[in-house]
């Protein structure tokens, strides 16, 4: 029995076994305080925990024996960490749901240092993520705005991955990812951060210099303009996105590369293909010390507006920017940075509708993609874990990718491990696919490292990946309604003889638009609304068949609209 405030003064203290800070009570550790983990110890916080230190007084969370401990899982409640040192935990802090700030404090010789899962509100500043065995910071499925999802004035050195990133778009400034040994920033599953003044430098594994930054499954930082310093090692690249079969150009300007060699720099971009507007550059390093400027035009105006606390004067900026210019990157960062600058629930309930419509209507099948992903996202902010469950279900059943799978498979668990915070209801839930069933909030964190490991092995741990196509697929036509053109793409997994013919409502052959050979990937294709005798065809309801090999494959419908 607990009281409930419990306090501890300075000095040694032995803790061990699971001690549980339930919900109303508040555990307090005074400046100076020496906690001394045994083993199998871990600090369960359903409350609140306070470790607030100064500088004379820190306060430090260490092992005498050799065995690391569990570390503080504070869950759906809150924690203030203040001149903490915390040691040779598995996860030092583990944050689910829950509000944290994080300032002045150390995690060093953890296996991960600090792991931020669905948090609503974090700020982590002026602290140090050093020799981590995995992870030095990891945040995952958090989306907040600026000036409640931010990392500022850090240093994270020695990991193995410095700040990894999991579908979450933290504000990242003046922070230093220096001499980490795999990958210095890792965003992953449509992770777009905001980047200034920061300086990602120096990634390195004995003599294998590895990538600055490596983004995977259509993951797009804001580094732009920020006055960021990224001087990559010369025998190995700055930037790797892992996307190679759908590459949006980038923007990555008045950046400091560590050479003023333009073909050094261009050449440090993989893959060859990807287009890359990175002039002009910086030709002196600059993090630290130069005003921010966050990009151009209405992103520029909506970011500013977050930054300020004007949520609603952000979302309509961000609208205009998609809506005036949605081909290009911003539009995707703007897309992202939606979810950031909602808060209550009728806000994903219209930002739920606003994806819909996009998904609908939209050109850019990035940004269609992307914003399919996100109505689902809006689902879990509104608690409806089932429809997300099955919405992730239907989309396995259609993956084009072994990355994509694997990020789904991962979303399912994580729609999981949400619905276990909000009283236990993911006993409740239901699969329509034997195969994606999750039996125990043990299992699904058993399956979390399982597709985690899957991630990194197809990644290398730093180098090049190249995404595996695993079946045919004839993708929606986009747009749709159309006039007069529009774009039909399919996935073939290896080189192959395809045909691809429309049909009238009747069934009567209106064209055969290709039929050739084509090499294994995604193959795009536009239909500019004209029969086989180069005329102009009625509005109405058409459709387009893919064979493959002699085979009839799939089939979809279109409608041109005049």
């Amino acid at each position: 029995t607990r009281p409930e405030k419990l306090t501890f003064g300075s000095g040694d203290l032995i803790l061990g076994g699971n001690i549980l800070i339930d919900s109303g009570c508040e555990l307090h550790f005074e400046p100076g305080s020496h906690p001394i983990m045994d083993g199998d110890a871990r600090i369960l916080v359903r409350g609140k925990i306070y470790a607030i230190g100064d500088s004379l007084n820190t306060i430090e969370f260490n092992t005498e024996s050799g065995e690391t401990w569990e570390g503080i899982l504070v869950s759906r409640s809150s924690a203030d960490l203040q001149y903490c040192i915390i040691r040779k935990a598995e996860i030092a802090v583990d944050c689910q749901g829950s509000t944290l700030n994080i300032n002045n404090c150390n995690y060093e010789h953890n296996t991960i240092g600090v792991q931020i899962e669905s948090s609503k509100d974090f700020s982590i500043s002026n602290s140090n993520f050093n020799f981590n065995n995995n992870y030095g910071l990891w945040i995952k499925n958090s989306y907040s705005p600026n000036t409640s999802n931010q990392i500022k004035e850090c240093f994270i050195s020695g990991n193995d991955i410095g700040l990894a990133l999991y579908n979450s778009n933290p504000y990242i400034k003046s922070t230093v990812i220096d001499s980490n040994r795999s990958i210095g920033l890792w965003a992953n599953r449509y992770s777009s951060p905001f980047v200034c003044k920061t300086y990602i430098g120096r990634t390195r594994d004995g003599a294998y210099n590895n990538p600055e930054i490596n983004l995977l499954a259509k993951s797009y930082p804001v580094i732009t303009e920020n006055n960021n310093d990224i001087p990559f090692g010369f025998d190995g690249y700055s930037i790797i996105n892992n996307d190679s079969l759908s590459l949006k150009r980038y923007h990555c300007c008045e950046v400091f590369w560590g050479t003023n060699n333009a073909q050094e720099i261009e050449d440090s971009f993989y893959p060859p293909e990807w287009e890359v507007d990175f002039i002009p550059f910086s030709e002196e390093p600059q993090s630290g010390y130069v005003p921010l400027n966050p990009g151009s035009g209405r992103f520029k105006e909506g970011f500013q507006a977050e930054l300020e606390g004007d949520l609603i004067t952000a979302k309509e900026k961000y609208q205009q920017s998609i809506s005036e210019n949605p081909d290009n990157i911003e539009a995707l960062w703007s897309c992202s940075r939606l979810l950031n600058c909602s808060i209550e629930q009728y806000e994903f309930s219209e930002l739920q509708e606003y994806y819909n419509t996009l998904a609908d209507t939209s050109s850019n099948l990035d940004l269609v993609q992307l914003s399919e992903s996100n109505t689902i996202l809006c689902d879990r902010k509104l608690e409806d874990y089932q429809d997300a469950i099955y919405k992730y279900e239907e989309i396995l059943e259609d993956e084009i990718t072994e990355i994509d799978s694997i990020c789904t498979r991962l979303d399912i668990v994580y729609t999981y491990m949400e619905a276990d915070t909000i009283g236990g209801r993911a006993s409740n839930l239901m699969f329509n696919n034997e195969k994606y069933v999750i039996i125990s909030l043990e299992h699904a964190k058993q399956l979390e490292n399982e597709f985690m490991d899957l991630l990194l092995n197809n990644t290398n741990r730093g180098s090049v990946y190249s995404p595996i196509i695993e079946n045919i697929k004839l993708h929606n036509n986009y747009p749709n309604p159309f006039n007069p053109t529009t774009t039909i793409s399919f996935s073939i997994p290896e080189d192959s003889e395809v045909i691809i013919s429309i049909y009238n409502i009747k069934g009567q052959k209106v064209k055969t638009l290709t039929d050739s050979k084509f090499e294994r990937g995604i193959n795009k294709l536009i239909w500019d609304s004209k029969d086989s005798n180069g005329r102009a065809v009625s509005s109405g309801i058409y459709f387009y068949k893919l064979y493959v090999n002699g085979k009839s494959r799939s089939v979809r419908k279109m409608l041109l609209l005049k």
